[in-house]
């Protein structure tokens, strides 16, 4: 692996990291991190750092803020405008976070104090660098308005828990933005939001760096995400930068295996058509899994009620994969939980494998044990106490009679063979779920969700946050135990790309109605309905010259 020179003139640099070395000292011995990176990104530019997990992306980004752990050791050099701030402490520190490095986290809701207001959170940012009360308090609501929070004036007075995930991430980018710095550091900021919201974040990013000169520095897994904003890309494998230069070279033809490796496992849409295709036929070809008919949900009572499904038909057949797409708040898991009895259908009816899921008798029951569910968190659905054994065995428990009531020793077989399905070594038996990574998790998952032979699989955005290669690996191990157990699965999904891979049809979902149905490919490809174009507009693409005319279709579509 060669590493190729900085993206940027050393002498134009806003940011430099020069020879970077971060060892962590653990109990093991010491774990080399970073080792030697070497990059620069002049004010005006855009350059991703992008990588697995583990490759070093953060804790290269964390070195420019000094926020490693004591038991770092960081040598090189790390300059923001001239000054080395390796080494620099107290007071010094300070007078570089917030004034003339800003930083953009992964997760607003944990980066936000929720017992403070929003424009107190951006005034304090302001304060904390000299600014008088009163004109931070009035800057605050600027900075609100810049970043796009509608009402900006009466809004600064409330609280996170208040607003939606992507004002949320706008809130965010305001603090750092803040003090005018040179350097914004965003680390997965489009982490988790649907593709409209996360162009809508791109395109404020991309605005802000245009206008205020400033250098951006991302961190983030996802190669759509560095096509559609980044000038320059650096790619990092075990501590090392591996490949860097700009975007369209690396993304179109890469010089490194690990970085042709990467690219090989994104999932790619098709080219969004110029003009919308004819409708296509939509019924499966064999019996049901799943049959939705005007299915309806309401959440709450009286005057309070929301309708978040309204009248929704859609058949899952016996042996395909039915895809649901759509933004935040569509309805898509309220849609899949109603469809399996976890929450109440107010109106309309629905059918698994012929039979409504009603009642609690045993032929419910059995019913039930047919229904296979698969969530986004992994870690969440796993009990860490068990091991991973124990909880691929617990459907046998909870239903004994589906399972035919096998003895101690058949349990262990058959959990053998389905970790063996997903493509786990059978050592993997009795280890718990934080000794796994979270694709390991998430097989786990999948293996507990077959382990009765369901004819009907839920899976709830099950690649959610996983980096590219781990996601590949989960959505081939879909397929062959799709094509092994011959089960019919509701695929929830904000990715458009991994659904249109893994998926033969496709439903988008709005304001919890479907307002369009078909293949995945004339969907996904020439979808007829506005909104559909739209959603796949959003949805960025790995050819940067695609994602430019994607993004120009978008804009021009609002």
């Amino acid at each position: 692996m060669t590493t190729v020179s900085a993206t940027a003139d050393e002498s134009t640099a806003a940011l430099e990291v020069d020879d970077l070395h971060v060892t962590f000292t653990t109990d093991e011995g010491d774990v080399p991190a970073v080792r030697g990176v070497r990059l620069a990104v002049a004010r005006g530019r855009v350059l991703a750092l992008v990588g697995e997990s583990g490759s070093g992306k953060s804790v290269t980004a964390m070195s420019v803020l000094g926020l490693l752990p004591r038991n770092a050791r960081t040598s090189g050099r790390v300059s923001v405008g001239g000054t080395d701030v390796v080494g620099l402490t107290g007071e010094d520190l300070r007078r570089v976070r917030g004034a003339r490095v800003g930083m953009v986290f992964q997760e607003p809701a944990t980066a936000l104090n929720p017992s403070m207001t929003v424009g107190a959170q951006v005034a304090e940012a302001l304060r904390n660098h000299g600014t008088a009360k009163d004109v931070a308090a009035a800057r605050a609501v600027e900075l609100l308005t810049e970043v796009g929070i509608p009402d900006a004036a009466a809004r600064a007075g409330r609280y996170p828990h208040e607003f939606s995930g992507g004002q949320r991430q706008r809130v965010v980018i305001a603090i750092a933005i803040a003090c005018e710095p040179e350097v914004i550091i965003a680390d997965e900021p489009t982490t988790a939001l649907d593709v409209t919201v996360q162009a809508e974040i791109l395109d404020l990013l991309r605005r802000l760096v245009q206008e205020r000169g400033a250098a951006l520095f991302l961190i983030t897994h996802n190669m759509g995400v560095v096509a559609d904003i980044a000038d320059d890309v650096a790619v990092m494998y075990q501590g090392r930068v591996v490949e860097q230069g700009p975007v369209q070279q690396v993304l179109t033809a890469p010089s490194d295996d690990y970085t042709a490796r990467l690219l090989a496992a994104v999932p790619e849409l098709p080219r969004l058509a110029d003009e919308p295709a004819a409708a296509d036929e939509v019924a499966p070809a064999d019996g049901d899994a799943l049959r939705l008919e005007g299915v309806c949900v309401d959440y709450g009572r009286g005057r309070r009620a929301f309708r978040a499904v309204t009248d929704v038909d859609l058949v899952v057949g016996a042996r395909e994969i039915v895809g649901v797409v759509g933004e935040s708040g569509s309805g898509k898991s309220t849609l899949a939980r109603a469809a399996v009895g976890l929450v109440p259908i107010a109106a309309g009816s629905a059918s698994v494998l012929g039979s409504a899921l009603t009642g609690h008798g045993r032929r419910a029951r059995l019913l039930r044990a047919r229904i296979g569910i698969v969530f986004q968190d992994p870690a969440g659905s796993l009990d860490p106490r068990m091991t991973v054994g124990e909880s691929v065995a617990e459907p046998f428990r909870m239903h004994p009679d589906a399972a035919g009531r096998p003895n101690r020793a058949e349990r262990r077989t058959r959990v053998t063979a389905l970790l063996d399905a997903v493509r786990l070594p059978g050592g993997t038996l009795d280890r718990y779920p934080h000794e796994l990574s979270g694709g390991q998790r998430q097989r786990v998952a999948l293996a507990r969700a077959l382990a009765l032979r369901p004819g009907l699989l839920i899976a709830d955005e099950p690649t959610s946050a996983l980096d590219v290669s781990v996601q590949q690996q989960v959505l081939d191990v879909l397929r062959e135990v799709h094509t092994e157990f011959g089960f019919g699965c509701l695929f929830i999904s904000h990715d458009l790309a991994v659904v249109h891979e893994i998926a033969d049809r496709v439903a988008v979902m709005r304001g919890g109605v479907i307002v369009e149905h078909g293949s995945a490919d004339r969907v996904l490809g020439a979808p007829r309905e506005p909104y559909s174009r739209a959603l796949v507009a959003a949805a960025p693409s790995l050819d940067p010259v695609e994602q430019r005319r994607r993004r120009e279709l978008r804009l021009t579509a609002l």
